[in-house]
């Protein structure tokens, strides 16, 4: 009978020394293989991690691509050259100059309605503000909806073109 003058207390030291006095009279190859399991173990959730990363990484890029196409768009459409040419109609007044100016006011009140609704994704918005920058009635409609009818009108614009 074999006594033992270790105390009995929890700590992460004393959990493999017990283990291993029990252990002495079996094979060495079953601690080579648990090693070798618990090697791959640690191998496969370090692959999992470094998976994880990357994934997240690349959505982040997908995310950063995506906010500078908005903000192209943006600039481009603040800087965007509206035709100021006017015409004279038969009784010599210019027209077509007034028409230009609104058609600028109601699609810039449009586009800060658009970027005003949340959860957007960027396809939704441009395919929204192509289509509100091509086709004025549109913008009469979009401006009459509630934010959600607005909201749901651009993210099923792909089922209506």
């Amino acid at each position: 009978m074999v006594l033992s003058t270790k105390s009995l207390s929890i700590s992460d030291d004393d959990d493999s020394d017990d283990d291993d006095d029990d252990d002495s009279d079996k094979d060495d190859s079953s601690g080579e293989e648990e090693d070798s399991y618990e090697s791959s173990k640690d191998n496969k959730k370090r692959k999992a991690r470094e998976d994880a990363h990357v994934a997240f990484a690349n959505a982040m890029s997908i995310y950063a691509e995506t906010t500078k196409k908005k903000l192209a768009i943006l600039e481009k459409m603040s800087t965007s050259h509206f035709t100021m040419s006017s015409s004279t109609n038969a009784k010599g007044e210019v027209v077509g100059q007034q028409r230009s100016v609104q058609d600028k006011e109601s699609l810039m009140t449009c586009l800060r309605a658009l970027q005003g609704l949340e959860g957007i994704d960027g396809a939704s918005f441009t395919k929204a503000l192509k289509l509100l920058k091509e086709d004025p009635s549109w913008r009469d409609v979009f401006l009459t909806l509630s934010d959600e009818r607005k909201k749901d009108l651009v993210l099923n614009l792909h089922h209506m073109l």
